[in-house]
C-alpha cells in the first residue's frame, strides 16, 4: 500500500490511474449498449422449453406502428420477447449492434396469465383480490401498448440513454482530480483516506445527479409522445394507471419483498439518494393534466362552433 501511495504521488501516475478508472466506469455502463446480444438479451430474453419466445405478428405490427408515429427507422431496432414486466431497450441507433427492445410476453391483446410465476419459488394466487388486480393491470389497450413501446423507441432514437453512460466516467475523473488537489494543498491524511472520503461524496453526488437526469429524461420523452396525438395521451395515462395498479398488487402478493420493492401508492421504492427517474405518479399526473387540458380545449372549441 505504501509503495502504491508513493506511486500515486507522481502526477503522471495519478493521471494514468484516473483515466484507467474512468475507462472501467465507461466500459461498465456502455457494454450492455455496445454488445446487447451477448450481455443484455441472454439475461432478459424469455424462454419456453429451452427455446426463446417469438415476437408475435401483433407485437411486431404495434412496434412498427410506434416507429412510424415517431418517424423512426425501424431497421435500427431488433425486437425480442422479454421475461421482464415492462418494455426495456438498450443500445443506440448509431452503435454497430443497433437497439434491442424487449417486449413482455404479456403485452398482447389476450395475455396468458394463469401460469404467471415470479422469480423464486413463489407462485401468485391469481384468484385472490390482489391477483385479480394484477391480471387486470396486465390487460392493456392497443394505445397503451404502443405508448409503452414508443417510449423506449424515443429514448434510444433521441440518444437520451447516452447521458447516463458518460456521467459515470466524468464523475470518476472529477473525483480523482479533486482528490489530487486536496491532498496536494492540505495533506492532512494519507492519500487513500482522502480518496475514500472524496470518493464517497462523489458517489452520492453521482447517484443524485443520475436520478435527476433520469427524471428529466422521463418527463421529456412522455411530453414528446403526448404531442403526437390525443390517442397517445390517453394510452400513456392508461399505461401508468395500470402500472400503479400492478405495483400495488405485487406489493401485497409478494409480502415483505413486495413492501421493499414498491410503495403503498405503487411507485418503485427509491434508494437513499438514487432514483430511477420520475415516479409513476409524477408521470401519470403530467399526462393527466395534458388530457384534461386537451378536453377543455375541445369543449371550448365546440362551444364556439355551437354559438357561431
Amino acid at each position: 500500500m505504501s509503495k502504491f501511495a508513493n506511486f500515486l504521488r507522481k502526477p503522471r501516475n495519478f493521471a494514468a490511474v484516473a483515466v484507467a478508472s474512468a475507462g472501467v466506469a465507461f466500459t461498465f455502463k456502455a457494454a450492455p449498449h455496445l454488445f446487447p446480444n451477448h450481455i443484455y438479451r441472454p439475461l432478459f430474453e424469455a424462454y419456453k422449453t429451452g427455446k426463446p419466445y417469438k415476437v408475435t405478428p401483433e407485437q411486431q405490427q404495434e412496434f412498427q406502428q410506434a416507429c412510424d408515429d415517431l418517424n423512426v427507422d425501424s431497421s435500427k431496432f431488433s425486437t425480442f420477447v422479454t421475461s421482464r414486466w415492462e418494455v426495456k431497450s438498450v443500445g443506440l441507433p448509431w452503435f454497430p449492434a443497433g437497439c434491442h427492445t424487449g417486449i413482455p410476453a404479456s403485452m398482447v391483446a389476450e395475455p396468458e396469465l394463469n401460469n404467471l410465476r415470479f422469480s423464486g419459488p413463489l407462485k401468485a394466487n391469481l384468484d385472490s383480490r390482489e391477483g385479480m388486480w394484477l391480471k387486470d393491470s396486465m390487460k392493456l389497450s392497443p394505445a397503451a401498448r404502443r405508448f409503452a413501446m414508443a417510449r423506449q423507441i424515443a429514448l434510444n432514437d433521441s440518444n437520451l440513454t447516452f447521458y447516463p453512460i458518460v456521467l459515470a466516467p466524468i464523475t470518476t475523473l472529477t473525483g480523482f482530480a479533486t482528490t489530487f488537489v486536496v491532498h496536494a494543498v492540505a495533506p492532512v491524511a494519507p492519500i487513500f483516506v482522502t480518496g475514500l472520503g472524496i470518493g464517497t461524496c462523489f458517489y452520492f453526488a453521482y447517484s443524485f445527479v443520475l436520478g435527476s437526469v433520469n427524471e428529466r429524461i422521463d418527463l421529456k420523452v412522455n411530453q414528446r409522445l403526448a404531442a403526437i396525438s390525443d390517442e397517445y395521451k390517453m394510452g400513456g395515462l392508461e399505461f401508468y394507471e395500470k402500472l400503479l395498479q400492478k405495483n400495488r398488487a405485487l406489493r401485497s402478493l409478494l409480502g415483505k419483498r413486495g413492501e421493499q420493492l414498491y410503495t403503498y401508492y405503487g411507485n418503485e421504492t427509491p434508494g437513499l439518494v438514487y432514483s430511477t427517474g420520475a415516479t409513476n405518479i409524477q408521470k401519470r399526473d403530467v399526462l393527466k393534466e395534458m388530457v384534461e387540458a386537451a378536453e377543455k380545449e375541445r369543449r371550448a372549441k365546440e362551444m364556439v362552433e355551437s354559438t357561431s
